[in-house]
């Protein structure tokens, strides 16, 4: 079974970038659960239920600040330990993060594609619903409640329709770029395997 601590080392020396390290802690009974969730069994302990360790690391860092260098710092049992087993894992472990961010990357791209065409779209209907309030104000046969009635709501979806798309092009995009900044950190971070009694 795999348990998780995180822990910020008051020990340490501040970093490069004025903060001290992120150390994530992950004690796994197999390498392979870095990337392969083991069962979630509650019944048996640890906080791994279902989830990668990686999942974890990156799930510690995007909570804490991601301006720090992190330590990732993985136990496993004594007779699963291979004098060989850091570097690779440190190849893996980097190979992995920067899939991550190149496939968040790619969403965020084509998302902005969407948006692009979405707000072709929504302009279509915001000329739409102008003209026709125009007509309306202009229209004779309407007394002032159904023209102030007809004319709100036809600018209420007017702008309706440009949300989405001006959401998409406009506002940050907080939740992927913390991924991506999380990803990128865990491909960066110094990786320790050791031992446990």
């Amino acid at each position: 079974m795999a348990t998780r601590e995180h822990a910020h080392s008051p020990a340490l020396e501040p970093a490069p970038e004025g903060g001290r390290e992120e150390i994530v802690v992950l004690s796994l009974d197999d390498i392979r659960e870095l990337f392969v969730a083991p069962d979630a069994d509650p019944m048996r302990g640890g906080t791994l239920l279902g989830v990668a360790g990686i999942d974890y690391a990156v799930n510690d860092v995007k909570a804490g600040k991601l301006e720090r260098p992190v330590r990732l710092a993985i136990t496993l049992p004594a007779d699963r330990m291979d004098a060989g087993l850091a570097a690779p894992t440190r190849d893996a472990v980097r190979r992995f993060c920067d899939e991550r961010v190149r496939t968040y990357r790619n969403d965020r791209r084509a998302e902005r594609r969407e948006a692009i065409a979405g707000l072709r779209f929504s302009l279509t209907v915001l000329a739409a619903t102008i003209a026709l309030s125009i007509l309306i104000t202009r229209t004779a046969y309407l007394n002032d409640f159904w023209t102030e009635f007809l004319t709100g709501g036809l600018s209420v979806l007017g702008w309706v329709a440009m949300w989405s798309p001006i959401q998409a092009l406009v506002m940050p995009d907080f939740p992927t770029g913390r991924d991506i900044r999380a990803y990128q950190r865990i491909a960066e971070a110094e990786i320790t395997i050791r031992a446990r009694g």
